[in-house]
């Protein structure tokens, strides 16, 4: 069963394990007095999130730059409905302004040339008083995950391997985007800092060739692997032991949209 296509192997990674159980309880939170009406996932990749998310709305859109991994996440969600793929750009999205009431962007940032216009147009096409959530990897990621690159980053270089590699233009200063997302009108409700040095220790340098080797290897979406309660037991683990630490794997926020429409006003 662990190597059935029609499961997840990338459910047994414990980072991505935690940052997926953070997204399905922030939905389940955001949905708690009924289904979201229009949600929108912002670099959907190969779409393992999509069939998941939708059960907590009622219609979602879902988008990539990436035309392959678009019909991967067509074919893999193809027995739920209510969900519309897309190509298209996370820096000039063709979606109407005001248009979702939840936007979801998980680890798609970093890969962008301009961050900054992918943070606008999460903003602009989320509805006032609207959510975002938005995953990326954190600059302050622990020494254990990625020794190489936390020596190299005192002196502002890095090597293409750990917490660099899997084609990141950058890596997350929680400061840094903190004063991006509030020039947009995104208001941190809470920040979370997901898998930390247990986490970082046991996933060193090994987990880009797993993610290559089961980059395209899911068919079927909704299927957990049975190994996963380890996974979980591992999460549980690690942040039991080091919630405090700011220091992470990953960096996550629940922001809502505090802007004003930019909709003109309808005549009286």
């Amino acid at each position: 069963m662990i190597f059935s296509p029609r499961v997840n192997l990338k459910l047994l990674v414990p980072s991505y394990r935690t940052r997926y159980l953070l997204i399905r309880d922030l939905f389940a939170r955001l949905s708690r007095e009924g289904p979201i009406p229009r949600a929108f996932n912002l670099g959907t990749g190969q779409g393992e999130y999509d069939y998941m998310v939708k059960g907590f709305c009622r219609e979602l859109h879902a988008c990539d730059i990436n035309v392959r991994d678009i019909e991967h996440a067509k074919e893999l969600n193809r027995d739920q409905t209510g969900i519309v793929h897309a190509v298209q750009d996370a820096q000039a999205l063709s979606y109407p302004t005001d248009f979702f009431d939840v936007v979801l962007s998980v680890d798609v940032i970093e890969h962008v040339q301009d961050c900054r216009k992918a943070v606008r147009e999460m903003s602009r096409v989320c509805k006032p008083g609207g959510f975002v959530i938005v995953t990326a990897p954190s600059l302050r990621f622990p020494f254990a995950y990625d020794p190489v690159n936390w020596l190299l980053n005192r002196w502002h270089r890095h090597a293409g391997i750990g917490a660099w590699a899997y084609g990141h233009f950058r890596l997350v200063d929680e400061d840094e985007i903190r004063a991006w997302f509030a020039e947009e009108g995104l208001a941190v409700m809470e920040c979370f800092h997901l898998s930390k040095h247990l986490v970082g220790l046991l996933e060193m340098y090994w987990m880009g060739m797993l993610r290559s080797l089961v980059r395209f290897h899911t068919r079927t979406a909704g299927v957990e692997p049975s190994l996963v309660r380890l996974t979980d037991l591992l999460v549980r683990l690690d942040d039991g032991l080091f919630r405090s630490s700011r220091r992470s794997v990953g960096i996550a926020f629940l922001l809502r949209n505090d802007k004003r429409s930019q909709e003109p006003p309808s005549p009286s």
